[in-house]
Formats: C-alpha cells, sequence, structure tokens
C-alpha cells in the first residue's frame, strides 16, 4: 500500500505548459531530416536550413500540444543597386525583415499567397519531437505577426 504514495504524488503534480524555444527547434530539427522533407514533398532545392525563414508556433491536437512550423526560402532585402543575385529586385527591406531566414517563433504561422509548396507546413509532437504530418500551405495572405 505504501508503494503507491509516491506514484500518486507524481499523479498530483501540475503538468508543465509547453514552452515553445530555440532550443526545442534546434534539437527538432537535428532529429528530423527537414531538408530531406521540403526536396522530395516541397520541391525546393536542396538548401540548408539557416537560408530559411522558419516559423514555429504551439497549438493543440486532441488534447494533446503539437508544434506547427512553415518553412518559406528567406528574403533578402534589395540593394540600393536593384539588383539581387543578378535579378532586378523590389523586395523593400521591412518586409524582407519580416521573412528572413531565421528561426522565429510566434503565437500562429503565417501564410503564403502561392498555395502551393512554396511554404511547407510541417505539424510535430511537442513531447517527442516526431514529425507527425505535412501539407502544402493553403491560399492565404499576409506577413508573418509580430
Amino acid at each position: 500500500m505504501f508503494w503507491l504514495l509516491p506514484i500518486l504524488a507524481l499523479l498530483a503534480m501540475p503538468q508543465q505548459t509547453p514552452r515553445l524555444s530555440a532550443d526545442w527547434v534546434k534539437e527538432t530539427e537535428r532529429q528530423v531530416d527537414i531538408v530531406a522533407i521540403l526536396v522530395a514533398r516541397g520541391g525546393h532545392e536542396r538548401t540548408p536550413l539557416d537560408r530559411y525563414a522558419r516559423f514555429y508556433a504551439l497549438a493543440e491536437r486532441d488534447g494533446r500540444p503539437i508544434v506547427r512550423a512553415i518553412y518559406i526560402p528567406g528574403l533578402e532585402p534589395c540593394p540600393k543597386s536593384g539588383m539581387l543575385n543578378g535579378y532586378p529586385c523590389r523586395t523593400p527591406a521591412d518586409i524582407a525583415r519580416h521573412w528572413a531566414a531565421g528561426i522565429h517563433i510566434k503565437s500562429t504561422i503565417p501564410t503564403v499567397s502561392d498555395a502551393g509548396c512554396g511554404g511547407l507546413i510541417f505539424r510535430f509532437d511537442y513531447a517527442t519531437r516526431r514529425l507527425i504530418d505535412t501539407e502544402c500551405s493553403p491560399e492565404g495572405v499576409g506577413p508573418p505577426q509580430r
């Protein structure tokens, strides 16, 4: 009977609220071959992750915490010459800053207006960091939320 006390004490402890951090993201990206999925599912070129704008947000599915993420090739602001990688560009600095390559942890992930796999959405189980599924981004509009 006394052996039940430690088990009951553990059950009575409050559940820890999930917290998303850059460390969580980096560890998950080490465990899941994101680049291979971007190439196979999204038709992206084999590009290092640090060239992508990677947006992450906590969500819930069936009462369990999950993480939604979208990977979008990062934008660079146009230089004063108006040319980027040999092509004319018109990306204002403020838009490029919002869509810059790197990890962005937000309350929701942005939508992209290509209605294709230019932005590939990933869903991860928060506790195990396992990939649940992927999907191409639906048609949408708007820059990432601040």
